[in-house]
């Protein structure tokens, strides 16, 4: 909804940050040019039940990393409906409505252009954003 939209939006100031870590790393030998889907376990990283920023941070390389889709597969339950695409970038937000299952994302990635690109993906935890 707009509302979503605009909530999102506002959380760009370092005090709605709680804690982020490196969830997934890529590189030329991890990454190719055509579409792959890659599992990224974020179970480590969700602490609690909220909502989580998911960056695709690049760290160098000439070429850049495309993220086709995100999807949410909690407890072996692929959800669509948890995750958003912040804008047309590489970042997502991610609903985590319950612990003691397995949190997973599910990426369908490629080298844009080439292989040569290496970077982190990096899991925040967002404070006091009910759902």
């Amino acid at each position: 909804t707009a509302g979503d939209v605009a909530r999102l939006a506002a959380l760009k100031k370092p005090s709605d940050l709680v804690e982020s870590a490196p969830a997934w790393q890529w590189s030329p030998e991890n990454i190719d040019t055509e579409w792959s889907t890659v599992e990224i376990d974020i179970t480590p990283f969700c602490k609690e039940a909220k909502e989580y920023r998911v960056e695709f941070r690049k760290m160098g390389g000439r070429d850049d990393l495309e993220i086709r889709s995100l999807v949410a597969v909690f407890g072996g339950r692929r959800i669509e409906e948890y995750v958003q695409r912040e804008g047309n970038g590489n970042t997502f937000h991610v609903n985590v409505p319950g612990l003691g299952i397995p949190l997973k994302l599910e990426a369908v990635v490629r080298g844009k252009d080439g292989r040569e690109t290496h970077g982190r993906v990096l899991v925040t935890g967002l404070r006091g954003i009910p759902r």
